[in-house]
């Protein structure tokens, strides 16, 4: 049995690189940020961090959760669940 992965930012991005992130993953097929507006339940932390990770996760997920799909050079596999209170990560 294959352990569970999830694509989260890498620590230390700029604002405008993890802005970048959320926007690029949120505008993919297949992915839907909702979660990440005001209310929802990935909303706090609401951090670009935060934010960037979940929707980075939700990108990868959308793919199958296959490596490849993970972006290099903003994003990190981890095998420990990133979900925190109501946000959790697929």
């Amino acid at each position: 049995m294959q352990a569970r992965t999830w694509c989260i930012a890498m620590p230390n991005l700029s604002s405008d690189t993890l802005q970048r992130a959320i926007d690029w993953s949120c505008s993919q097929p297949g992915v839907n940020c909702a979660a990440l507006n005001p209310g929802g339940p990935c909303y706090e932390p609401n951090t670009l961090y935060d934010h960037a990770s979940f929707a980075l996760n939700l990108f990868y997920k959308a793919h199958g959760g296959r490596s490849p799909w993970c972006p290099y050079n903003t994003a990190i596999q981890i095998v420990t669940d990133p979900s925190t209170g109501t946000c959790i990560y697929p």
